[in-house]
């Protein structure tokens, strides 16, 4: 890698590192292909990730880019590191780390290289099983522990979830195991997915280990360490959140969120410190032929933006500037055509087949594309991520969640509607108006019992709990007012149902948001319930009129 490491900066796009302008690198001379990086961006990078999170520290992930000079500007810097190797510790050890700054994040370590790892000083490491529990207390006994979680990761450019995490209620058990062999439980950690693209998804994470925490105590556990892992995003082609709005939502759910903060607290950025930074430049031949002399470039470069962290172990397509000009785009309706191409090759399989053959009735289009036409499936892959959509089973979540709340919603606005009825013709407006008070209060009460109960429950169980409740506490409210019971005891009935029943509507959209974190998902769903609790409550104007026929109807809808 040949690095610039100076002071002077060319002008240039916001979105490039300033001193790699193509005409400087044009100017270099080394066999392509080669990969440059600046400094001093990463330096700047640096500063704005540690002004952002202050009293957070640094571990820089050295897997995503290992370059010795890149790893010593951050030792200068004063960053610690994460390593998910022995090769990547002794890298460091090279250049004098010492190896107590360092994390084993990898949740998978070979027993060598804990044996290794551990007789060089490093004392504190990543697990999600049992079985490396055991490998741990056999091989560094005594070391400090930290468990990996499972969070939601699906607004990410790679999920890591599936193949590393345990569970809340698992990591809580291997964290008493771990106690009981002789290790030392330091602390929690986890991962949003490399590239998260939203906030939110740290507050969900922070939310899971806030619950962590609140019952390890109970065991007589308390955390010294959280680490907020990676997946801060870097810029490629779309906009993604800032590191500051990240910031305010990481530094919000901490003080919201946890029962306690831990003494240390850690991210491991990787691809938002060194993407940036870097451009691969290579040679070839161009469309167009005589591009690079048109522009006096010779020999016709290639400038590509380079990410160095393998993520999940594919590779990441970037942006390219080219020293020539580009070859034209395709119409937005490209992808279509590839389509329609599809289908004629479809129909064209279709007729070849003896009548009767159960494929010729209707095949999968997808699957005549994966088997027979391999170059027109690559043009569907590379539909955008927005226009792919949700996963299906994300999918499936969300349309149960607005069912359910639909139909609660529409019960709600009716039975309200007739309870209020009843209040008139028992108490005349005095009265409705007391209970509607009663009910704004309720509603303003379910806010921090929302934000305390979201610290030990998950969104599910929040569900389950507010649910069950709530019903209780609306036929025991319509059956104090049939009794006769007097008016202010039934407005307290009604302010406790109503915090109950606004804390559940929180977990709801909590869950909507998680199932579907698109902007779009809410709204229809506040939309849809709108609608149908507007249909309950003009169905109430249906139902039959008097006293004995709303009493009936108020203790069946309640």
């Amino acid at each position: 890698m040949q690095l610039i490491d100076h002071q002077i900066r060319l002008q240039l796009p916001a979105y490039w590192p300033r001193a790699l302008q193509p005409e400087a690198l044009n100017r270099m001379d080394h066999p392509t292909p080669f990969l440059v990086c600046d400094l001093e961006t990463v330096r700047e990078r640096y500063a704005n990730l540690t002004a952002a999170l202050p009293g957070v520290s640094c571990y820089y992930a050295v897997k995503c880019n290992p370059e010795p000079e890149l790893l010593a500007a951050f030792d200068q810097l004063g960053s610690s590191f994460e390593v998910a190797s022995c090769a990547e510790l002794q890298m460091l050890q090279k250049l004098g780390v010492d190896p107590e700054r360092v994390l084993y994040s990898n949740t998978v370590k070979p027993a060598a290289h804990i044996a290794e790892s551990f007789s060089a000083g490093l004392w504190r490491y990543a697990f999600d099983s049992e079985g490396e529990l055991y490998k741990l207390a056999q091989h560094a006994p005594g070391a400090a522990v930290y468990v990996r979680l499972r969070v939601d990761d699906s607004t990410s450019l790679f999920p890591l979830s599936r193949k590393f995490g345990a569970e809340a209620q698992e990591a809580r058990a291997l964290m008493v195991l771990a106690r009981s062999l002789g290790l030392r439980p330091y602390g929690v950690t986890f991962h949003v997915g490399s590239q998260c693209t939203t906030t939110t998804a740290w507050r969900q994470a922070i939310a899971v280990v806030g619950r962590l925490l609140s019952r390890l105590s109970g065991d007589g556990i308390t955390l010294e360490m959280l680490n907020l892992g990676g997946g801060f995003p870097a810029r490629y082609v779309e906009d993604v959140p800032s590191v500051d709005q990240i910031a305010n939502t990481i530094e919000s759910a901490l003080h919201e969120l946890l029962p306690y903060r831990p003494e240390l607290l850690v991210v491991e950025p990787g691809r938002f410190l060194v993407a940036e930074s870097a451009v691969l430049v290579g040679g070839g031949p161009w469309p167009g032929g005589q591009g690079g002399r048109e522009l006096g470039l010779p020999g016709r470069r290639r400038l590509q933006r380079a990410d160095g962290d393998p993520a999940d172990g594919q590779p990441v397509a970037l942006p390219a500037v080219e020293l020539a000009p580009r070859p034209r785009r395709r119409r937005p309706g490209a992808v279509h055509r590839h389509r329609a191409e599809l289908r004629q090759l479809r129909h064209h399989l279709l007729r070849r087949l003896p009548a009767g053959h159960p494929r010729r009735l209707r095949p999968p289009l997808h699957r005549v594309g994966r088997r027979l036409h391999p170059q027109l499936r690559l043009q569907l892959q590379r539909l955008p991520p927005a226009v792919a959509g949700v996963h299906r089973t994300a999918m499936t979540r969300l349309r149960r969640l607005i069912a359910t709340a639909l139909v609660d919603s529409f019960g709600l606005s009716l039975g309200w509607t007739v309870f209020g009825l009843h209040v008139v013709r028992g108490h005349g407006l005095a009265g409705l108006g007391l209970c509607n008070a009663a009910m704004l209060v309720g509603v303003a009460l379910s806010a921090p019992v929302a934000a305390r109960l979201s610290t030990r429950l998950d969104g599910r169980a929040l569900l389950r709990v507010t649910c069950s409740t709530e019903s209780v506490l609306r036929v025991g409210t319509f059956a104090l007012l049939l009794a006769g019971t007097p008016l202010p005891l039934v407005a307290v009935a009604v302010a406790a149902s109503n915090v109950v029943a606004w804390t559940g509507y929180a977990g709801m959209r909590a869950e909507v948001a998680a199932a579907d974190p698109r902007g779009a998902a809410m709204t229809w769903y506040m939309v849809a319930v709108a609608a149908i609790e507007a249909a309950g409550t003009a169905t109430a104007a249906l139902l039959p009129t008097g006293p004995a026929a709303w009493s009936r109807a108020g203790c069946w809808l309640a």
